[in-house]
């Protein structure tokens, strides 16, 4: 098995063509495979499945369920509807299946137009910047979060800014650590959270400048190298946030939420609250599912939608942000 790139939301990109190769170094030799290989495939393949979901389910059921839809494995198009039959029954929200020919622009890791970073002044006072979702490859995500910290940089350059507003509505996620890194000097702690696998095993998150470890692995991004302080690091931070809030993006609310000068408004997010790990085909076909659930740096299960502190419904949650940090500026002043 070979590892790439850790991504979100969280996702972990895994090649399945040596994973395959070696149930069978056979199959290297034929041009076409038989319909005994295609099984086999599909075998191997929900064996990993079973193996890494989190999902608490009687594999004896889905298995037997799946065999008897597809009585015959007679082409590649029967292996692909076999594990998409299998990730529908897991009850997994966060898992997918895509075939070679689907064209959705977040899985297209090596042709993805990266984000510009929106940004602006409120009252020339608030700095506001909207984070996008992305979900391109580590070269791409690295600019993304350059992209990010230069905005910050830019915004705090501003003298006396009352507060941040972190527009993460639509945000659907990302790769790991991208968001996190571009916003790092806004953190307070470098002990974000933990996940945890199937196997019952911790996986600490640890943010440091332009570093993000994930248990193991460890992300960096040298486009940025310089340690990076805000001058008005202790204003208010708002977080926008919406029902299309998801996978790394609630990560990143749920974290920068935590912290006492922070407060997060909107409605309830999506609730993909877990690391899902993505297996890629040579012919373009992919498939991913949750492989760990995400804890808080005290150890406690984050499970669900996030629920914003002020619930605005409807309404535009900047105007409320806005009063809520011109209101902790007039608290906090002496």
């Amino acid at each position: 098995m070979i590892k790439f790139n850790l991504y979100a939301g969280r996702i972990k990109e895994i090649s399945l063509g040596l994973l395959l190769a070696l149930a069978s170094i056979s199959y290297c030799c034929k041009k076409e495979k038989t319909v005994n290989n295609y099984q086999k495939d599909f075998d191997l393949i929900f064996d990993k499945i079973k193996e890494k979901s989190i999902q608490k389910v009687d594999w004896t059921s889905i298995f037997k369920k799946t065999k008897d839809s597809i009585s015959t494995f007679k082409s590649i198009h029967d292996k692909y509807r076999a594990i998409e039959y299998t990730l529908h029954q897991l009850g997994d929200e966060h898992s997918f299946f895509l075939y070679p020919e689907d064209e959705r622009i977040f899985f297209k890791m090596d042709a993805t137009k990266i984000p510009e970073v929106c940004h602006y002044l409120i009252d020339e006072k608030i700095a506001y910047l909207k984070i996008e979702g992305f979900g391109g490859n580590k070269n791409l995500n690295d600019i993304y979060a350059s992209r990010i910290r230069k905005t910050l940089k830019v915004l705090d350059k501003q003298v006396n800014i009352s507060g941040w507003v972190i527009d993460l509505r639509d945000n659907f996620g990302g790769k790991t650590g991208t968001f996190s890194i571009g916003l790092a000097p806004l953190y307070r702690d470098s002990i974000l959270g933990f996940s945890m696998n199937s196997k019952k095993e911790f996986m600490q998150h640890i943010l440091r400048n332009n570093t993000y470890q994930y248990g193991d692995i460890k992300l960096v991004n040298h486009l940025i190298t310089s340690k990076d302080t805000l001058t008005n690091i202790d204003t208010p931070i708002a977080i926008l946030v919406n029902q299309d809030t998801g996978s790394q993006a609630e990560f990143v609310t749920l974290i920068l939420g935590r912290q006492e000068n922070t407060r997060i408004f909107g409605t309830n997010t999506s609730g993909l609250t877990t690391d899902i790990e993505v297996f890629n085909f040579a012919s373009g076909a992919m498939f991913g599912f949750s492989t760990a659930n995400w804890y808080d740096p005290d150890k406690n299960r984050i499970k669900g939608a996030i629920i914003p502190d002020t619930d605005t419904g409807d309404d535009n949650p900047i105007e409320k942000a806005i009063k809520w940090i011109y209101t902790y500026e007039k608290n906090e002043t002496p």
